[in-house]
């Protein structure tokens, strides 16, 4: 009975409704490692003698059970916050995009050919023709399906929900924050502990204290790429925290992941990092200054003094060592382009397999797509890989063009609210926030994430940029909508008093 008034209590209904939401959040990762099964043998790839392979939908006996209880856990989410939002546009739009989703899907999965479906396929750079073969069970399809609509469905709850969520809620995301920026601080200790000679190697080599090539630094991750996006999500967590109250320890921190990023020997995020430090740093004086002068001075000579020692170093000091290793180093860092090259080879090889317009329209769906590029790959002589390593290229392969058309449209959303941010109290807020989504766009090509993408590091990108900005929005909204109710309730008191 308590459990029950509870749920009706106005004083918890916020606090609950922010644990349902979090339960629906975790379910993805979990409805997305792939076929468990048990290693009689030596350790899984997993745990102990757990595999899991992602070529494979969720066990059928796990998948049912959690499917099950995120749809009641969202009906439920839905039932109780849903008034609220009754009547708005963005109800009816997003509820039309949901159905064009689940449609979708549902013909391109269900109509995906059966049996031992055989598809030919031409590589341009291999000069080959590879023939493969693959076999869609329908417990896979029936999964898939499943996890899709949840997956469509958890953003229609995300867009039309949040919003209703109030202080608490902010609170939480506050809090969040705090949780990936501990995640990334703990992957850098870690990797101090247990990577010590090699990471105080790569660190050498970048002052040139010591020749050869550095070596990729993994944490307790399974790759640099993980380690190092997981040190880029701690950067813009960090910055997060600096335009919601600044203070000294955020900036440093956001430096500190992004010289990480530059040990750790991951070129990719280190450029995006940088990129993102700099146009803040130059930004936000021009919106911030009268508010925080002392901050705004600070950024602006910092990329002051960065450009003019670039410049000097370039020009006029040639003939000195320390300042031409830098500007060599740089350089090399930046053109260095076999890692580039190699991923757009694996983006061309997955835009090969376009072959009709059911796929270019539907694409193949991940489970399909992730056993027929494994298979495509091999068959050629390429890199064994299950993705496009290209945000851009598995939403096509995923999803096809309507999945890319929906992305789009929420990109469109985002970008909305990052312009509306900017009319608001903290305008550095919508600049961060812009800024934010120019590195995405530019990350989602040379790595297999995106906003929309059925893929674990999803929920980072919600929980470190996409939430926080829609509750800055809606925060600076009622903001906003509470001064203009007063200001009409001071003017028409104040013609009261002069009628009186």
């Amino acid at each position: 009975m308590s459990f029950l008034s509870a749920l009706r209590g106005r004083e918890n209904r916020d606090v609950l409704d922010i644990l349902f939401f979090l339960l629906l959040t975790l379910f993805f990762p979990v409805l997305l490692l792939g076929r468990f099964s048990l290693v009689e043998e030596g350790e899984g790839n997993f745990f102990l003698n757990i595999s899991n392979d992602l070529g494979r939908s969720l066990n059928l006996f796990l998948a049912i059970p959690i499917l099950i209880l995120f749809f009641l856990l969202a009906s439920l989410l839905w039932i109780r916050r849903f008034p609220k939002e009754r009547h708005g546009m963005r109800f009816y739009v997003t509820i039309f995009l949901l159905l064009v989703f689940v449609i979708s899907r549902f013909i391109g999965i269900f109509a995906f050919p059966y049996g031992q479906a055989s598809f030919l396929y031409s590589s341009a750079h291999y000069n080959k023709i590879a023939q493969v073969s693959y076999l869609y069970p329908m417990e896979d399809r029936f999964v898939s399906f499943l996890t899709d609509v949840a997956l469509g469905s958890y953003f229609a709850i995300s867009v039309n929900l949040l919003p209703t969520f109030g202080k608490k809620w902010t609170y939480f995301l506050d809090f969040v924050l705090f949780v990936l920026i501990a995640i990334a601080l703990s992957a850098v200790l870690y990797s101090l502990i247990t990577e010590r000679e090699v990471y105080f190697h790569n660190c050498r080599i970048l002052l040139e204290l010591e020749e050869g090539p550095p070596f990729s630094l993994f944490s307790f991750t399974p790759n640099k790429n993980v380690y190092a996006f997981l040190l880029m999500i701690g950067v813009f967590a960090s910055l997060a925290l600096f335009v919601k109250k600044a203070n000294p320890a955020s900036p440093l921190l956001a430096l500190f992941f992004t010289v990480n990023c530059l040990i750790a020997s991951s070129r990719t995020h280190f450029a995006i990092c940088g990129f993102v430090l700099l146009l803040f740093s130059f930004f936000y004086p021009l919106f911030a200054f009268k508010r925080h002068k002392v901050y705004s001075s600070i950024f602006f000579s910092c990329v002051l003094l960065f450009v003019l020692f670039l410049l000097i170093s370039y020009f006029f000091l040639k003939d000195n060592n320390f300042a031409e290793k830098m500007i060599d180093n740089i350089v090399d860092f930046f053109l260095q382009f076999s890692t580039v090259h190699a991923r757009s080879l694996l983006f061309q090889s997955s835009m090969e397999m376009i072959t009709s317009p059911f796929l270019a329209i539907l694409g193949y769906g991940r489970i399909p797509f992730h056993n027929l590029f494994q298979s495509y790959m091999t068959a050629i002589g390429g890199e064994m890989t299950i993705t496009s390593h290209n945000g851009y290229g598995d939403l096509e392969m995923h999803y096809g063009l309507v999945g890319i058309i929906l992305s789009l449209a929420f990109l469109v959303y985002l970008i909305y609210l990052s312009a509306r941010l900017l009319k608001g109290l903290k305008k550095e807020k919508g600049v961060l926030s812009l800024i934010l989504i120019c590195a995405f766009l530019i990350y989602f090509a040379f790595e297999p994430r995106f906003f929309t993408l059925d893929e674990a590091s999803t929920v980072f990108l919600l929980l470190s940029f996409v939430f926080p900005m829609m509750d800055d929005e809606e925060k600076d909204l009622r903001t906003l909508e509470g001064k203009s109710e007063a200001r009409m309730y001071r003017i028409t008191k104040d013609l009261k008093v002069k009628g009186a």
